[in-house]
């Protein structure tokens, strides 16, 4: 067999295995949708126990039990979703440790039991403004990538954290084209103690497809780079052969922005979530469970809301009472219209409508799509009074 056909069969596996791991994607999507769904009922029942007035003021330890039981579950839906690449995240100021502290366990995983993780963190660390799973799928990569370079032999992987003031001459190394700015970076290391990277191919360990193991794919390093172009940072590489690996992330330190900072948001919360909301919703979801659970956890809140069963029902819902919505929250996945064609149909309507999307996770695309069209926001589902109650204490505060 000649080298083309080699080339050819290569091929041919890799764009199988890709294949299939799309299929696991979608699968997963499906079923996170309707652990999601299922979910949100449990959590939104436990909501209205609390208020119930036999229970106010000293529910039993047992809803606690549920409620923490019910969360774990979410969290384990999520991860899967982020693991298969369903799960549509906004970027958000978070605290780079901590992500790394709570996705350890699935590092550990990823290794084998041979293969112990140090940690290194700076402390005090400044948030940064990033999506939770980006960073994540960047952390699994870089650790796959260690631990097969130390062949199941012993060694150790570390991951550190960081902050330093970069110059813009100390961007020439990195391996990405776009060479950032002069300023003040956060940075994350992945290292091993593996036996480096030959100079022959050190030049294209992030080129897609390529792979010196066996059983590789090449496109661990490949989607890192994506990742970190994205957010204008630098992707450094230091392999020299016969010694430690070591690959550092740097991303820019970005501000808040001054008009709606993290805290602002968080006082306006505090102030208003003790009272009485006022205001009229036009609330959507195919699932009438969930749409009476979630007409009912806001009504509580003194709330006027007109449920929905589709996304026809909102539109005629919308123009029967016009000049009294204040705001909607909305399925993606409805009958009749979609949440995106009824946020279409809507913003031709009213450009400044106002839309809260309170979906599955598994429904990516679409919410990609709505947060590019600039909906208000996005609550994933299972979600709690306290999350969407803060999502709509913004919108009713937004002229």
């Amino acid at each position: 067999m000649d080298k083309k056909d080699l080339d050819c069969k290569q091929f041919e596996k890799q764009l199988f295995s890709t294949q299939k791991t799309e299929n696991l994607g979608i699968l997963a999507g499906r079923i996170g949708h309707d652990l999601n769904n299922l979910l949100t009922v449990i959590m939104g029942n436990i909501e209205i126990l609390k208020f119930l007035p036999s229970i106010a003021g000293n529910p039993p330890q047992e809803i606690s039990f549920i409620s923490d039981a019910a969360a774990k579950a979410a969290e384990l839906t999520h991860r899967m979703l982020r693991l298969s690449g369903r799960a549509a995240s906004q970027s958000a100021f978070m605290n780079l440790n901590a992500i790394i502290e709570e996705y350890l366990p699935i590092l550990w995983l990823a290794l084998p039991k041979s293969i112990p993780i140090q940690t290194e963190l700076s402390p005090d660390l400044p948030e940064i403004q990033i999506i939770r799973a980006d960073i994540e799928q960047v952390l699994l990569n870089l650790v796959i990538n260690s631990g097969e370079a130390l062949q199941d032999k012993s060694g150790k992987v570390t991951i550190s954290t960081g902050i330093k003031n970069m110059k813009a001459a100390e961007f020439a190394q990195s391996v990405l084209d776009e060479k950032p700015a002069a300023g003040k970076y956060i940075y994350f290391t992945v290292s091993d103690t593996g036996p480096g990277i030959e100079s022959s191919v050190k030049d294209r360990v992030f080129d897609p497809f390529f792979t010196t193991k066996p059983q590789g794919r090449g496109l661990g390093l490949t989607v890192v780079q994506c990742i970190i172009r994205k957010y204008h940072g630098a992707l450094f590489l230091e392999a020299p052969h016969g010694k430690a690996t070591k690959i550092t992330i740097m991303l820019p330190l970005l501000q808040p922005d001054s008009g709606e900072s993290h805290e602002a948001l968080q006082s306006i919360f505090k102030k208003d979530s003790g009272k009485r909301l006022s205001g009229t919703l036009i609330v959507a979801d195919d699932e009438p469970i969930v749409l009476r659970i979630l007409v009912k956890i806001l009504q509580s809140t003194g709330l006027s809301i007109l449920p929905a069963k589709n996304g026809l029902e909102v539109i005629e819902l919308y123009m029967k009472h016009k000049g009294e919505i204040d705001g909607f929250v909305l399925d993606v996945t409805m009958p009749e219209k979609s949440g995106i064609e009824c946020y279409q149909e809507l913003r031709k309507i009213d450009p400044a409508v106002k839309v809260i999307i309170a979906s599955g996770a598994g429904e990516i695309k679409n919410i990609k799509t709505m947060i590019d069209e600039g909906i208000f926001s996005y609550v994933p589902k299972p979600y709690t009074l306290e999350d969407l109650e803060r999502e709509i204490v913004k919108l009713l505060a937004t002229k």
